[in-house]
């Protein structure tokens, strides 16, 4: 049977969405100060080449490109060979992407921890990409990128490089940091146009949406390329951590020894990690944005999904994801998510136990790509997971811890527990337990009895 700690009481909770808010444009600065050249030559304004899932052949996970008028960094350099002479510390090599706003709360204790329960152990390269602070060209050295200078300083040792964004045009940079620090000698660049497009589609200018945090996290993992396709090796494992919430503590073996199937290990969005390769769909977001949430996905009901995937997600999720308010808030938001009901019984109770069901029911009739827009499945319908709340309904980006797991599921990923040794988080200056479970992902074919799995009515 599903084991029963996977259920959770039925609570109605609302997602809240803490971010920044941004202006209409961006300056990009963009260092790397252990290989010695600054320029913005490397950076010319180039078309992105959005990403977005083709629907039709409904077992391959196809995706096609297509073009967007809105500039931004050019087309990643391909990837070299991994390095068969290892990475730092020998065995593998990891990259953290460092991302978030400059104010942070308790910025040095912050920065202590980081170092110690993340960057001590797992002895990685990091990149980082926040904002230019305001008062950067107004006040330099005394005014509110105290706090960025602090983080840097202390972390410099293994920064590799860094890209700012800010809502001033003006390019009175390289004095605010000052010369000793690691963030001296940055290059303001051009502005993204779409900016504001951006942030009215992910939650509005007020709270600053949760579109910003996805093109800072694109940003560090195109200056990660950069540094890649300049020493020759790929990183094997890949990081992304925020600077108001350090996960620890980390163990290096957990991440360079992960489970053999499609898995992002995740704290919800505030942080995630896996190989190289499953962390670069998390990275598509960024652009699914525009062209799938905001373009043929834009109805909530409308997201295809991997069937296996999407039940070894909730097999793998600790009871706390189905707790509801407080207890869920660090765990992915499945249960906020849409999720597939093909009971004829429209009245039939809808919860957590029942949720899970139809998923498993659909993986035992071996279907393994369902397409709601597309399905000959009958009955069949789409419908708010049982914890949903009001901004979930809204279809679109407004709810993006639980549309980064419609994504991922759609790409054949599985979604599992944060893992990697993880006990608590520093959250904004106060540490909130994050129990987790051991081992983080279950896979059907290889934890569970199909027999057993498959009978159950």
């Amino acid at each position: 049977m599903i084991p029963s700690s996977f259920c959770g009481a039925q609570q109605q909770t609302q997602a809240v969405f803490l971010g920044a808010a941004l202006l209409t444009t961006y300056v990009f600065l963009v260092l790397d100060p252990f290989e010695g050249t600054f320029g913005t030559g490397d950076y010319d304004m180039a078309v992105v080449d959005h990403r977005a899932l083709d629907p039709d052949p409904p077992n391959s996970y196809p995706f096609a490109s297509s073009p967007s008028s809105s500039p931004s960094f050019p087309p990643s350099p391909p990837s070299p060979p991994p390095d068969p002479s290892g990475g730092r510390g020998g065995g593998c090599r990891i990259a953290v992407l460092l991302v978030g706003h400059y104010k942070i709360v308790k910025a040095e204790e912050h920065a202590d921890v980081f170092l110690r329960d993340v960057l001590e152990p797992l002895r990685p390269d990091v990149f980082l990409s926040s904002d230019l602070p305001s008062s950067c060209g107004h006040d330099p050295g005394g005014g509110d990128e105290d706090d960025l200078r602090t983080f840097a300083s202390k972390i410099r040792g293994y920064l590799k490089g860094a890209v700012l964004t800010n809502s001033r045009d003006d390019r009175q940079t390289l004095d605010c940091f000052g010369g000793s620090s690691p963030l001296a000698n940055a290059t303001g660049l051009p502005v993204i146009p779409d900016l504001q497009f951006l942030l009215t589609r992910t939650g509005g200018p007020k709270n600053g949406g949760s579109g910003p945090q996805w093109r800072r996290l694109k940003y560090a993992w195109d200056r990660m390329l950069r540094h890649e396709a300049a020493q020759g090796f790929s990183y094997d494992a890949v990081i992304k951590i925020r600077f108001d919430g350090i996960p620890g503590p980390w163990l290096r073996a957990a991440v360079c020894s992960p489970p053999k199937g499609r898995a992002l290990h995740a704290m919800s969005d505030h942080a995630f990690w896996g190989t190289r390769d499953v962390f670069s769909k998390a990275v598509e977001v960024n652009d699914a944005i525009m062209d799938w949430f905001n373009g043929k996905r834009k109805a909530p009901n409308s997201r295809p999904f991997a069937v296996r995937p999407l039940l070894q997600t909730f097999l793998s999720a600790h009871p706390w994801t189905f707790a509801g308010f407080p207890k869920y808030w660090y765990y992915t938001k499945l249960v906020a998510m849409w999720l597939p009901d093909i009971r004829a019984d429209t009245n039939a109770p809808w919860n957590v136990d029942a949720s899970i069901d139809q998923i498993r029911r659909l993986y035992c009739s071996g279907h393994k790509y369902v397409d709601p827009l597309v399905t000959d499945i009958e009955p069949f319908k789409m419908r708010p997971g049982p914890l949903h709340g009001r901004i979930d309904m809204h279809g679109g980006f407004a709810a993006g811890e639980p549309n980064f797991v419609q994504w991922m599921v759609a790409n054949n990923v599985t979604m599992c527990e944060i893992g990697a040794g993880i006990t608590h988080i520093l959250f904004k200056g106060k540490i909130e337990q994050h129990p987790t479970l051991d081992p983080p992902c279950k896979f059907v074919e290889d934890d569970f009895s199909l027999n057993e799995l498959c009978s159950q009515r």
